[in-house]
């Protein structure tokens, strides 16, 4: 027989996207510069790259440039500024490409100007997705202009944006640590780093770079959890007296706001797997408090809790735990570890004998 198959291409839930990051200005002793392709959306596998320097003017420095950027294969594209004239500005675009032939593209302008100008590496792209549970480390690499001497670089951070003031450690390193706990979730930052270059005989500022970094705080989940690990076992014994088992989610947390647990909210259900039915339980604690006269004996029954928060409604978790009724008694077990020495060696094995007795019964 014959059978028909469809095979669908494959897709990517992350869209392929292109930002280009890298000096903007080149000063007078004009170097060669890296452009840095910040790309997404590989779906694990590498990114093709073509890069080119768009010709505007016609001009034989432009073409020698666009040789060179031909000639490119990584997410790094080294620009050689000492080809630019001065005054003059060139544009470096480049087109990523991944292995479902999704692409896309950006262009970055470069200028020349005849000014003396720190060197600027960055280490992380300028627009960055962080938590407020994380602290988050922005940083640069300025260096003096390789052309001239007994200069020095003087940098300092100023935060542009952001719903509340976030104190740096040090505001004047070629690095901010912005701390966990600090950013607002859902909120935008903005931090601009600017290194001056400095005469160190006269102290004069002969020239200065600024980057701006954007931080964009998301949303983070909670965490649920319920002590006494993924199945528990309840002795339901017929004509026995109901009585309290405890279910306890105290360890659930919200990371962005961790001494904050009054913020959390609970809210409890009861699944049977026999009948198929979940019931809501009235407990809106951390801690349940389950009557045994809610169970019945020989069956499976699964307790969930969902835990939201105050801060906003769309940052929640769900934890569970299964509770296997049985109508016989849980055994007691007792574990004994002994030595004939009394204190065990190193070299020696410990032996550990455990002995189960169920409580209606004295056989083990």
């Amino acid at each position: 027989f014959m059978a028909n198959n469809t095979v669908s291409r494959a897709t990517s839930t992350t869209p392929v996207s292109v930002v280009l990051s890298g000096e903007a200005t080149i000063g007078t002793c004009g170097g060669i510069i890296e452009i840095t392709a910040n790309a997404q959306g590989s779906l694990s596998r590498p990114f093709i790259y073509n890069w080119t320097v768009i010709n505007s003017t016609g001009m034989e420095w432009e073409s020698e440039l666009g040789d060179l950027a031909r000639e490119a294969s990584s997410n790094i594209f080294f620009l050689n500024g000492t080809k630019i004239p001065f005054g003059e500005n060139v544009t470096v675009a480049v087109s990523v490409t991944n292995w479902l032939n999704d692409s896309a593209s950006s262009q970055r302008k470069v200028s020349k100007v005849n000014a003396v100008l720190p060197s600027l590496r960055l280490a992380t792209s300028t627009n960055i997705t962080v938590r407020r549970s994380r602290a988050t480390e922005l940083n640069v690499q300025a260096r003096t202009p390789d052309c001239l001497n007994n200069l020095r670089i003087d940098s300092f951070w100023r935060q542009i944006a952001g719903p509340n003031h976030v104190s740096l450690s040090n505001s004047r390193a070629s690095y901010a640590n912005i701390p966990a706990l600090s950013l607002e979730p859902l909120s935008l930052y903005q931090w601009q780093y600017t290194a001056n270059v400095v005469q160190m005989s006269t102290n004069a500022t002969l020239g200065q770079q600024s980057v701006v970094f954007t931080l964009n705080v998301e949303n983070e989940p909670l965490q649920a959890s319920i002590k006494g690990g993924s199945t528990r076992s309840v002795p339901i014994v017929p004509g026995a007296a109901a009585y309290t088992i405890s279910i306890d989610a105290s360890l659930s947390t919200d990371p962005a706001y961790p001494y904050s647990p009054e913020a959390l909210m609970f809210s409890w259900s009861l699944y049977d797997t026999s009948t198929n039915i979940e019931s809501s339980l009235t407990s809106n604690d951390a801690v349940l408090s389950l009557s045994t006269s809610q169970l019945a004996a020989d069956r499976l029954y699964l307790v969930r809790v969902n835990i939201t928060s105050n801060r906003t409604l769309s940052a929640n978790a769900t934890a569970s735990q299964y509770l296997l009724t049985s109508s016989l008694p849980v055994p007691k077990v007792s574990v004994d570890a002994s030595s004939p020495e009394g204190v065990q060696a190193i070299s020696q094995k410990l032996v550990l004998s455990a002995k189960a007795v169920r409580a209606d019964s004295s056989s083990s």
